[in-house]
């Protein structure tokens, strides 16, 4: 206790002190008490690092799950985004595909009416071009009868007006046809 202090007692004096059988059992039973409790301390120490050994192995093996099945959402989401980019590339081929077909029926359409629009057009043109032409031969043959019997330049330079008043009128018309057809 506190505060009491036990006498000290010393050895008797003598070169041989042998203490009683009973001092050494107590002595040699502390000293066993203390090896074993040692012992037991190791043993708990060695238990107690074994469960942490296990514990922190389980971690490792939770943490490694966890992982994953976060990569494999990771792997399912960028597999169903690519399921749906090859999707969309696939529709926007077609519709591409499907538009370019659709102008270019719609080109020749217009280009095959645009050019029987041009051929009904052009049809009398040709018609008049070529009665003008008959009708220049004529006047041709004509004038040179007259020429011939008159001997006059001017029946030549009222022939170049009646082709040029004839080819302004050609040119009027075919440009009125152009203006319509591609207007």
């Amino acid at each position: 206790m506190p505060g009491h202090s036990v006498p000290r007692q010393e050895a008797p004096p003598g070169p041989d002190y042998d203490p009683s059988a009973n001092v050494l059992l107590i002595l040699h039973s502390a000293i066993q008490r203390q090896d074993d409790l040692r012992a037991m301390a190791m043993e708990h120490s060695r238990e107690k690092a074994d469960l942490h050994a296990a514990h922190e192995r389980e971690l490792r093996i939770a943490e490694a799950h966890r992982i994953d099945a976060i990569r494999a959402v990771d792997v399912a989401a960028r597999e169903a985004s690519e399921k749906v980019a090859l999707a969309q590339a696939v529709a926007l081929a077609t519709q591409v595909t499907a538009a370019a077909e659709a102008h270019r029926s719609q080109s020749a359409a217009v280009a095959a009416g645009a050019s029987a629009a041009l051929s009904i057009a052009l049809d009398p043109i040709h018609k008049d071009i070529a009665e003008l032409r008959k009708a220049q031969y004529e006047a041709q043959g004509q004038k040179t009868q007259i020429i011939e019997t008159r001997g006059g330049a001017t029946a030549t330079w009222q022939i170049v007006s009646v082709l040029i008043a004839a080819i302004s009128v050609l040119s009027a018309i075919f440009m009125a046809v152009i203006t319509r057809v591609f207007g």
